[in-house]
């Protein structure tokens, strides 16, 4: 088997993807070549040149979360983030009020709606999968209004019959 040669653009460029990813097998993949030879260019370097690179990717890191976060304040991300928000409200009214209007959106994409907004309302900065978090809730009272609307204006329970299963999706043909 013949060892890939890499210029000196190549070996930092190895050293900076390790820095990036943590990850020896990874970049071995990426690069072609084997995980010890990603350890030993590493290893290389030496520990000045380690810091350096280190310092710079996290340079980046935080260049790319400061662009992210000046792009969400535009206009154009609030607009969007408006009309998912529109989006929903009117999709919860329409299923409470409306069996004709009530599947316009699946169960699964309404729920994920409400996610998406209650993440960006609260920054997403912690995961909301305990009991009593506000998503959860949510969640939960979603689908116990839809099944209950159901019932209501259909007579049957739609949880039950066959083919329904625990299935998120409220698409149905009879609409």
């Amino acid at each position: 088997m013949s060892r890939k040669t890499l210029d000196d653009d190549e070996k930092n460029a190895v050293c900076v993807r390790y820095v990036q990813t943590g990850s020896l097998r990874a970049v071995a993949a990426e690069f072609g070549i084997s995980a010890m030879r990603v350890k030993r260019l590493w290893d290389s370097i030496g520990s000045d040149q380690q810091q350096v690179i280190r310092a710079s990717v996290e340079e980046v890191r935080q260049e790319v979360e400061t662009v992210i976060v000046q792009s969400e304040l535009t206009g154009d991300y609030l607009e969007r983030v408006i009309q998912a928000r529109n989006a929903a409200i009117n999709e919860l009214y329409n299923r409470l009020t409306n069996i004709v209007h009530r599947n316009k959106m699946t169960d699964k994409n309404l729920i994920a709606a409400c996610k998406t907004l209650h993440d960006i309302s609260i920054g997403a900065e912690q995961p909301q999968t305990e009991p009593g978090s506000l998503f959860m809730v949510l969640n939960q009272r979603i689908h116990k209004e839809i099944n209950n609307n159901y019932y209501l204006q259909d007579g049957t329970n739609e949880t039950t019959s066959p083919g329904a299963g625990n299935q998120s999706g409220g698409n149905r043909s009879d609409g």
